[in-house]
């Protein structure tokens, strides 16, 4: 099988896997102003951050306690990179659900916070592989932190070993 072959397959793969999340049967209330809520951040994330929205990310219930998405880009980033990138993009993912009226009277608190924030960003290559050190893999933001994750030097699996964190408002200032 060449190597092209393997590629394609590889895409494939992740293509049903998302479109196999998104079809679940019935959807509750908060469920379907949720994915209102992210088809319309969808196109803002592609536009603004070139990050291309691929799933909810927290398990839905009557009212909307930590809530998120995972979204993907082909931009390789370094830490600095990846932290413009995360930082700005979660601010704007904030700003937007406590704008949006229709997810507002889902919320189980007067404004959507950073601490109620499940946030994921996966980088990748041209050819849908992780990139390798010092490229960051996938970047996460849980609990007012952020995550760094970085490729194993020997297969496609995350290092844990070598993550790094720091506060939300750490990045921030990093930034400034």
């Amino acid at each position: 099988m060449r190597y092209t072959d393997l590629v394609m397959i590889k895409k494939l793969i992740i293509i049903a896997l998302v479109s196999i999340g998104c079809s679940s049967g019935p959807q509750h209330p908060t469920e379907r102003a949720e994915r209102r809520f992210l088809d319309k951040y969808a196109v803002a994330a592609m536009e603004s951050f070139q990050l291309r929205y691929l799933g909810l990310n927290v398990a839905t219930s009557d009212k909307i306690t930590d809530f998120g998405a995972r979204f993907m880009t082909h931009q390789l980033s370094d830490v600095d990179q990846a932290r413009s990138l995360v930082v700005k993009s979660a601010q704007n993912f904030i700003e937007s659900v406590n704008s949006d009226t229709n997810l507002a009277k889902f919320l189980a608190n007067d404004s959507f916070k950073l601490e109620n924030l499940d946030y994921y960003v996966s980088f990748w290559d041209d050819k849908t592989d992780r990139p390798p050190k010092p490229y960051v893999a996938l970047a996460t933001v849980k609990n007012g932190m952020i995550t760094y994750h970085f490729k194993c030097n020997d297969s496609e699996f995350l290092d844990d070993s070598a993550n790094i964190q720091e506060s939300f408002e750490e990045a921030l200032t990093r930034l400034k």
